[in-house]
């Protein structure tokens, strides 16, 4: 039990850190110069296919997979993610 405690806390400590929780509060700002018209649905949108991921990890990939590996392949996609926002913002600024 203490383990995954320790797993949950973790998971929350590397999304502060890749900056996730920043982009799905702020992607509406983000978003609005480049798409306008959905910019004020896009935490929704962003939430909905976070909860679908999760879903399908919590009842398919993990049985199968195992939980590390898709942890560790979770928070690179994550990381890259936003790494490649970063860099299409700076070019477009």
């Amino acid at each position: 039990m203490r383990r995954a405690y320790f797993t949950a806390l973790n998971v929350i400590v590397t999304r502060q850190f890749i900056g996730a929780n920043v982009l799905i509060t702020f992607s509406g700002q983000i978003i609005k110069p480049f798409a306008p018209s959905i910019y004020i649905y896009m935490s929704l949108i962003l939430n909905i296919i976070q909860f679908l991921g999760n879903l399908a990890s919590s009842l398919f990939i993990a049985e199968k997979v195992g939980r590390r590996p898709l942890l560790l392949v979770g928070v690179g996609v994550m990381a890259l993610t936003s790494l490649g926002i970063a860099y299409s913002l700076i070019l477009n600024s």
